[in-house]
Parts: C-alpha cells; structure tokens; sequence
C-alpha cells in the first residue's frame, strides 16, 4: 500500500497567491450592480455621459482612470 504525503512547496505556493490575487482583482472588487446598469445602456446613453462601452468593467471596478485633456 502506498502512503501519500503532502510537500510543502513555496513555488507552488507563490503560483497559488498570485492566481488568487489575480482571481480576486476580478470577481470580488467589482460592483455587479454597476457593472449591470452600465452594460445595460446603450451606447448613445453611454456617450452622453461621457465613458464608452470599453471603459464599463475598469469603471465597475473603481480602477478607471478618466482621460483629462
């Protein structure tokens, strides 16, 4: 019979934090509700106020950064 023995391993280690990182910078920092209303507008609604439909998720997520002249 063979014994399975868990090895810490910090390379693999280091590749879990950075995939959960990159999970969480995602999912759990978005505001759904924001991200849903924005997508729901059409893209002359969207044009009036200022932002395109490339721009909605980076909104949703509060990491966009508006082009000022």
């Amino acid at each position: 019979m063979t014994t399975l023995t868990a090895t810490y391993c910090k390379f693999c280690e280091v590749i879990a934090n950075f995939y959960n990182s990159f999970k969480d910078l995602f999912t759990s920092k978005m505001d759904k509700k924001a991200f849903k209303e924005l997508s729901a507008l059409s893209d002359r609604e969207l044009n009036d106020i200022g932002i395109s439909r490339s721009e909605i998720r980076a909104i949703a997520m509060n990491i966009h950064k508006p082009y000022r002249k």
